[in-house]
């Protein structure tokens, strides 16, 4: 069975409050906090980067001469100083962390400060959103293709591009979650998710049904003379009740 970190669960281990947590305790019980200084200013430390790199609203946008921009760079001198005390020896691996995480710590910083550079400096950006500086939605995207393929954990590039026209067929298709308009229970689309991944996973008759569900979208865009809904309850393979 795979498992999965949940990043939102993980990130609260790095938040101001552990680390004043660390401190409250520590006044309270010096001997047996007294190794926690360093273990609070890298708690700090990690809360001030992850905040910095998930602004969301223009109030908090980055600006010219922002203190994000300042926190940014201090995390960077940081990682860099840690770095080069683990390679002088002057640590231990144990007091360091991985070479991938790093590296990817270094990397992922340094490209938050040139991105934000960039952008206000060369693009006169008023402010930078670092939240949206993300691959979410690239990663949901291929998520959801690897969710429909099933089994098939490396898909080819024609499985690819025929599962990617079949999810622009279902945007389109699908009910709206919200606007001025309500959903027919009766009548709401019957096309899920569920159904494209049992047409990708029913290798016998998959190819034939394709072809055929292609033929209908054709008519359907060329000459507009058919409803979407008709072409397809046509397809027993799409007629299930848990749609209704």
């Amino acid at each position: 069975m795979k498992q999965f970190i949940r990043t939102k669960l993980t990130i609260q281990l790095f938040i101001k409050s552990v680390a004043v947590g660390l401190r409250f305790y520590r006044d309270r019980q010096p001997d047996f906090f007294k190794d926690s200084i360093e273990t609070e200013q890298f708690t700090l430390m990690l809360n001030n980067i992850f905040d910095a790199v998930n602004q969301k609203f223009p109030k908090e946008g980055i600006k010219q001469n922002s203190h994000d921009l300042e926190v940014l760079n201090e995390g960077k001198q940081w990682l860099d100083s840690w770095k080069s005390n683990y390679d002088d020896s002057n640590i231990t691996a144990d007091e360091f962390l991985t070479q991938q995480t790093a590296e990817g710590l270094r990397v992922t910083v340094q490209s938050y400060i040139d991105i934000t550079l960039y952008l206000l400096d060369k693009c006169n950006f008023s402010y930078v959103l670092t939240s949206k500086l993300n691959q979410d939605y690239l990663e949901k995207f291929f998520g959801v293709i690897r969710q429909i393929a099933g089994p098939n954990d490396h898909p080819s590039t024609p499985t690819f591009l025929q599962l990617y026209r079949m999810l622009n067929v279902y945007s389109l298709l699908k009910p709206p979650k919200s606007g001025h308009c309500k959903v027919d229970e009766e009548n709401k689309s019957i096309l899920d998710i569920i159904d494209l991944k049992e047409l990708m996973n029913d290798t016998s008759v998959r190819k034939e049904k394709v072809k055929k569900l292609k033929q209908k979208i054709d008519i359907l865009i060329e000459e507009g003379d058919e409803d979407p809904e008709d072409i397809f309850l046509e397809h027993d393979y799409l007629y299930k009740k848990h749609c209704f």
